[in-house]
């Protein structure tokens, strides 16, 4: 039976999400429920300090989660430190996304060369219009269906 269902599609609802979340707590703590299961542990949380708290939380109550996408669940040790790495790897994986993005749009790494359409200008990127004719062109071939592949041996 599914007690509860929801989604983060948009940030109007990831206030109703967390109160849907809070009342599945509740009803853990009410002892009413007794598992969690969810399609993969990052769409619960990707933050290690969060995980460990919900960890505790299940172990309090003796409850537990089951990911079923990732095929682990909170019952034994083993499992345990598995997402624990896991959620460690997520974590990492925003941060490090994160620290790009700032670079990026700081004007930081630009590649030496650049893309087709695109030429260095004052250390940044801007659209080569001499180019204009060619990105068309091939714009349009991929709209009639050509493969990459097909394009590049134009």
């Amino acid at each position: 039976m599914i007690k509860y269902e929801w989604r983060k599609e948009n940030r109007r609802t990831l206030y109703s999400c967390r109160l849907k979340f809070e009342e599945l707590l509740q009803d853990i703590r009410d002892k009413k429920v007794n598992t969690i299961v969810v399609l993969k542990l990052a769409r619960l949380t990707r933050s290690v300090a969060d995980w460990e708290k919900i960890l505790t939380f299940l172990e309090e109550n003796d409850a537990y989660l089951d990911c079923v996408n990732d095929d682990i669940n909170t019952t034994n040790a083993n499992e345990k430190i598995i997402s624990r790495i896991l959620t460690s790897v997520s974590q990492q994986e925003i941060e490090r996304t994160s620290e790009r993005t700032k670079i990026g749009l700081a004007g930081g790494h630009i590649p030496h060369q650049a893309p087709l359409g695109y030429k260095h200008e004052d250390k940044k990127l801007v659209i080569d219009y001499a180019t204009k004719d060619v990105i068309i062109r091939i714009f349009n071939m991929y709209h009639e269906g050509m493969s990459y592949q097909t394009i590049s041996n134009v």
